[in-house]
């Protein structure tokens, strides 16, 4: 099973921004987070695949764009 999940959108000011749903490994999900990174970095941050690794782990998926 694939656990990340990436895609594009087009917001109301016709700007497109990419996202990402991470979801827990055996595919099971009890909540949804989503996670919006600081304006200065990336969904790419080491800290954000941190949170995501870590509530993942806890059943919940984490949709971060």
């Amino acid at each position: 099973m694939e656990t990340i999940r990436k895609f594009t959108f087009t917001n109301a000011q016709g700007v497109q921004l990419t996202g990402r749903l991470d979801v827990p490994v055996d595919g099971h999900i009890q909540g949804m987070a989503l996670f919006a990174h600081c304006f200065t970095c990336s969904r790419n941050l080491n800290a954000v695949r941190q949170v995501s690794t870590g509530l993942n782990r806890q059943g919940i998926a984490v949709l971060s764009f």
